[in-house]
């Protein structure tokens, strides 16, 4: 799995971070120095100071925005290729080493600097090209799991989400529009990432039970325990201890709770996209007809009630009123580990 997106900037009790904050207070300070000196009385070397002053507010908004964007990825649980070790073997331009270079050669000097600040703002731009394309990718893999049973996610487009205005005023700079598209861009990204984030939390796709994982009966044809001839097994079998906790495979409304004909004691959930869970043969349940519950909320206790031979759970996934395999929609959950809220 990628190194989160913190290592952007390091992983070293965020010391990356604070080191990139340093260069741009240092470049600040530098920026001042120049402008103080004799050299500006020069035109030309005075509009390009103007520029490069200007380049230098908006890369210090702009780490601001990096740093904003890049915590809300963590909070998402989201992981992106490392830039590499950009962020700590890149050259820190400190007061003191531009003062080394200092001399007479003032045009040198702030070139130097100017040069930094290039620097910083490629830098800027390529972790919000970092964090955009590791949220796309992960939304990518979440659709075409989803997908893969049945489950159809329409991502809302930039109209539809709850997005803030642009992050960079449009007049900060030449480099300023580039700077703003890149930023909305990684924000929309990660928006988009966590609806499907969302819509995963809705798919049945985690499994029942926390430790009993042993199956006894799998979806499909197989010869009846009572009568010994074949029929057709609508779930899958889990044998577990009278007692265990039985958990939402995810969120949704309960849609039955008590005794039902052949299952004995049962709880039905109505998820998202037509899709319905069964828990049977339990010896209690733990929620109320009506009730709302979330992804891995316990619901009942495996027991031994309805047609049953011993203290298991009998798991279902339907669509609509036809039973389909749960093996299918827990393989997706085992995929997407990483993306499980």
């Amino acid at each position: 799995m990628a190194p989160e997106i913190s290592t952007i900037f390091g992983n070293q009790d965020r010391y990356a971070y604070q080191a990139y904050q340093e260069r741009i207070l240092q470049l600040r300070m530098e920026v001042d120095r120049l402008h103080s000196r004799q050299y500006l009385q020069t035109g030309n070397l005075n509009l390009k100071l103007q520029e490069l002053m200007q380049q230098q507010r908006v890369l210090s908004e702009q780490f601001q925005y990096i740093r904003i964007l890049s915590d809300k990825a963590d909070e998402l649980g989201l992981t992106t290729a490392s830039l590499g070790e950009q962020a700590d073997e890149a050259e820190f331009v400190t007061t003191g080493a531009v003062a080394a270079t200092l001399g007479d050669a003032q045009t040198v000097n702030l070139e130097i600097v100017s040069q930094s600040v290039a620097q910083m703002m490629d830098e800027s731009t390529s972790a919000l090209s970092a964090i955009s394309s590791a949220a796309k990718e992960s939304t990518n893999a979440i659709l075409s799991e989803l997908r893969s049973v049945g489950i159809p996610v329409q991502i809302p487009g930039a109209a539809d989400l709850a997005m803030g205005g642009p992050l960079l005023p449009a007049s900060a700079g030449q480099q300023a529009p580039s700077l703003a598209q890149n930023a909305n861009e990684a924000l929309l990204a990660l928006e988009r990432f966590e609806f499907a984030r969302s819509a995963l939390s809705r798919a049945p796709i985690l499994h029942p039970l926390e430790t009993a994982r042993r199956v006894s009966s799998y979806f499909g044809n197989r010869r009846d325990p009572f009568g010994g001839g074949g029929a057709f097994h609508s779930g899958m079998d889990y044998p577990a201890p009278r007692g265990a906790l039985v958990s939402a495979a995810g969120a949704g409304k309960i849609v039955w709770s008590g005794r039902r004909n052949g299952y004995g004691i049962m709880v039905e959930v109505e998820h998202a996209n037509g899709l319905f869970t069964r828990y049977a043969h339990m010896s209690a349940t733990l929620v109320e007809k009506g009730q709302m519950v979330a992804a891995g909320a316990p619901i009942g206790k495996v027991g031994s009630t309805g047609r049953s031979t011993g203290p298991h759970l009998h798991f279902e996934v339907r669509d609509g009123a036809d039973p389909v395999n749960p093996a299918d929609f827990l393989r997706v959950a085992e995929r997407l580990q990483d993306y499980l809220i």
